[in-house]
């Protein structure tokens, strides 16, 4: 009998059956062998696991378990069981102490838009892309390039009108997008279509925040995958005009686009690089600084002592319209406070993964080989470390925090390479926005939680020159 001459509704059931059968291989993990007793696993009534708890509200279902379980328990997410640690003693151990015994683990969707190279999966691979990035990425050259990310961050900024309401997000990742360029080759290239990257990376930061990554062209995860295809290669006829300039130069990753030999890497594995480095750090920096300014519009008592510090820093200077330097950032130590605490309380991930690459004992529970790891952050708002956790209080970062107990950029040797980046633009970002402006966001309230976390509808807010200043 041919398909067509069934009803539509056995047809729907048969295709139900199709698409359901396969469920229950999801969690088997049949013929694994080793040596001790695994962490508690969480129980679930549902066919998906944990997955759409999770997916529903990720800090909440997390809170959740860790009051249920402990620092240790098993979740079922997206088809596979995951091993998630909640204290910083745990983060030690596994991020620092064991850290050889593990190797980056997100979803292999995930790493087959974002490091389709292993530039970061792969251990060996992982141990060269560092050392490549220890210089383009260290203190030196990033503190040199403040100039001019201000001045890119500046020709965006200058342009908002008086009373205009932009969309935070869009306007923040416009800016983080032509700073991560920049890094990435230098000057301002006229010719890059910076809209056709950022509408590119949208679509694969999508693709990778789905609950089950189908691959269709009409699927976000096709569509995702279709965006890697194109943007790399855009990336790749960048690149091969880099190396035929030659100028060792022309950018600060110039160390990575012109090794060789065996401590180089191939152009597959630089365009994958390059991929990664965008993906990972524009919208990741602009969701932050969406959160600075949800935070400080809602409490007027740091937002005036922020106004204070940069007004402070203004008057100072010869000129307000020169570009900030090294010297101008060490002098916004309560800035760094606000990003501390922006960090601690809106995580831009909530787990930092790793697979184990051989089985680890932990507390009388094994990890075994192979098996996803997740580092939670929830430990930063433990009061234990963080008293009356869910307020926003920048001062709390007055005095040392402990050691261990917040850790925003990871730990150990695979802390986020970006690190020096982040906290340099950050603040640049922020005196520039609020030094000249004041800003009410416009709504709606609330959070979303995929592709990012961050305030709803990217907070739309109005921008007004605060008294006195002018463009």
């Amino acid at each position: 009998m041919a398909l067509m001459d069934l009803s539509p509704v056995l047809v729907v059931v048969l295709v139900l059956l199709l698409l359901l059968l396969p469920l229950p291989l999801l969690f088997w993990r049949g013929g694994e062998k080793f040596s001790g007793k695994l962490p508690p696993k969480s129980r679930s009534n549902s066919i998906w696991g944990d997955t759409s708890a999770f997916w529903s509200d990720p800090l909440a279902f997390l809170d959740k378990k860790r009051a249920e379980y402990g620092e240790i328990y098993i979740l079922k997410l997206f088809g596979r069981e995951k091993i998630v640690t909640t204290t910083p003693e745990a983060a030690k151990f596994f991020l620092v102490n064991v850290h050889k015994s593990f190797k980056h683990g997100y979803r292999p969707s995930i790493t087959r838009i974002t490091d389709p190279e292993g530039n970061f999966t792969d251990p060996d691979n992982s141990v060269k892309v560092r050392k490549l990035l220890k210089t383009p990425l260290g203190p030196g050259s990033i503190r040199d390039s403040i100039p001019t990310y201000d001045a890119l961050s500046r020709s965006i900024i200058d342009t908002w009108k008086d009373g205009e309401v932009l969309n935070a997000f869009h306007e923040m990742e416009r800016i983080t997008l032509k700073c991560i360029l920049n890094l990435l080759w230098g000057q301002e290239d006229r010719q890059l279509e910076y809209d056709r990257v950022m509408e590119l990376h949208s679509k694969m930061n999508h693709g990778c925040h789905v609950k089950f990554p189908i691959n269709l062209p009409f699927t976000a995860y096709g569509k995702a995958l279709k965006a890697k295809r194109d943007i790399t290669d855009l990336l790749k006829e960048k690149l091969k005009q880099l190396r035929a300039s030659r100028s060792q130069d022309y950018c600060c990753m110039s160390s990575v686009i012109f090794s060789d030999g065996e401590n180089g890497l191939t152009d597959a594995q630089v365009s994958s690089l390059m991929l990664t480095l965008i993906f990972a750090g524009y919208r990741t920096t602009a969701t932050v600084l969406v959160w600075v300014f949800k935070f400080l519009s809602e409490n007027s008592k740091a937002l005036e002592e922020l106004q204070m510090e940069h007004d402070a820093l203004s008057q100072s200077r010869e000129s307000n319209g020169t570009p900030l330097t090294w010297a101008d950032v060490k002098r916004m130590p309560y800035t760094m406070k606000v990003i501390q605490e922006t960090l601690r309380l809106a995580p831009v991930v909530k787990f930092m993964p790793r697979v184990a690459l051989e089985d680890v004992q932990f507390k009388g529970y094994v990890i075994p080989k192979d098996w996803s790891l997740g580092v939670s952050y929830e430990f930063h708002k433990d009061p234990a470390f963080f008293p009356d956790p869910l307020t926003f209080d920048p001062s709390r970062f007055n005095e040392p925090i402990k050691p261990g107990v917040f850790i925003p950029f990871g730990a150990g040797a695979h802390i986020c390479v970006g690190y020096e980046f982040t906290n340099v633009l950050l603040p640049v970002i922020i005196h520039r926005v609020v030094s000249t402006y004041s800003f009410e966001p416009q709504g709606p309230d609330g959070v979303e939680f995929w592709p990012q976390y961050g305030p709803k509808g990217g907070l739309p807010m109005k921008v007004k020159l605060r008294a006195g200043k002018c463009l």
